[in-house]
C-alpha cells in the first residue's frame, strides 16, 4: 500500500492505526436492530491554530451474523481534510468463543490506507 503520488512509499501499520484512533468517534450508540444511525460530530480541538480535520458526520450500523453468534459494528466517518471530503471506516466483527474469550476482528480504512487487527479479550482468573 502506498500514498497516491508518493512513489510507492509504504505507510507503517502503526501510523494508520494512530490516525484511525485520533479520528475515532468519541461516543457511539448503535441500534441492534440493523438500522443505521447518523451522528453529527463536533470539530476536534485545533493544533497550532488550525484543525487537521473537521467534525463531519458518521453512519453507524450493527448487524447480527451467523444466527446471532457474531455482532458486526460498522462506522463510516465522513470528514473534510484540507478542504477535501473523505471517508474513514471501521468494522468490528465480535464473537464470543465457548471458553469465554471475546475475539474482535477490526478492519480500518483511512485515506492513508487499510489495515486489519485481531483482538483477544479473556476473563481474568
Amino acid at each position: 500500500m502506498g500514498i497516491p503520488g508518493g512513489g510507492g512509499l509504504e505507510i507503517p501499520k502503526e501510523v494508520v492505526m494512530q490516525m484511525a484512533l485520533r479520528a475515532a468517534i468519541p461516543k457511539a450508540s448503535y441500534n441492534l436492530d440493523g438500522k443505521e444511525t447518523v451522528v453529527e460530530l463536533p470539530d476536534p480541538p485545533t493544533s497550532e491554530g488550525r484543525p487537521a480535520l473537521q467534525g463531519g458526520s458518521a453512519i453507524l450500523k450493527a448487524t447480527w451474523k451467523k444466527g446471532g453468534k457474531q455482532l458486526e459494528l460498522v462506522s463510516i466517518r465522513k470528514i473534510t481534510i484540507r478542504g477535501e471530503d473523505r471517508a474513514m471506516s471501521n468494522k468490528d466483527l465480535c464473537e464470543l468463543e465457548k471458553g469465554g474469550t471475546l475475539i474482535v476482528r477490526r478492519s480500518i480504512e483511512t485515506p492513508m490506507g487499510a489495515k486489519e487487527v485481531k483482538l483477544y479479550f479473556t476473563k481474568a482468573p
